[in-house]
C-alpha cells in the first residue's frame, strides 16, 4: 500500500497537470482537479487487452490507445464513423462528463504516453 504522503504528492500533480494541459484553468478549477486527481489515483488500471472503454455519463466510447472518441450507436456499438479526437471535443461534452469517465480518460492519457 501507498503512503499517504506518496499519493498525496501524486493527486497534486497529477491535479495539476489537469488544470494545465487538459481543460485549462477557465473550465476546470483546482479544487475540481483534486477530487478528479483522487479519484484517478483510487481506481484499477484499464485493461490494456481492452481497446474501447465506455464512458456512460456521455455515450461515448474511447480508444484508449489513439484517445479518439466515438459516440455510440443504439445498439452499443461505437459509430467508428465519426471519430474525435479528445483535444477536439467540445466544452459541453466535457462539463457532461462524471468523475468516474474523467477518470478513466486521465488514465487512458497517462497510459497512452508511456
Amino acid at each position: 500500500m501507498r503512503r499517504k504522503k506518496d499519493q498525496t504528492l501524486e493527486v497534486q500533480t497529477l491535479a495539476r497537470e489537469l488544470v494545465r494541459d487538459h481543460v485549462g484553468p477557465d473550465e476546470l478549477t483546482l479544487k475540481r482537479a483534486i477530487e478528479i486527481a483522487e479519484i484517478d489515483v483510487a481506481q484499477p488500471k484499464i485493461d490494456r487487452g481492452a481497446e474501447l472503454e465506455f464512458l456512460p455519463s456521455v455515450g461515448t466510447m474511447l480508444n484508449i490507445l489513439t484517445l479518439q472518441t466515438f459516440p455510440t450507436n443504439a445498439d452499443g456499438t461505437p459509430d467508428d464513423s465519426c471519430p474525435t479526437h479528445l483535444e477536439d471535443c467540445c466544452e459541453e461534452w466535457w462539463a457532461a462528463l462524471d468523475r468516474a469517465d474523467i477518470g478513466k480518460i486521465e488514465l487512458a492519457k497517462r497510459e497512452a504516453t508511456r
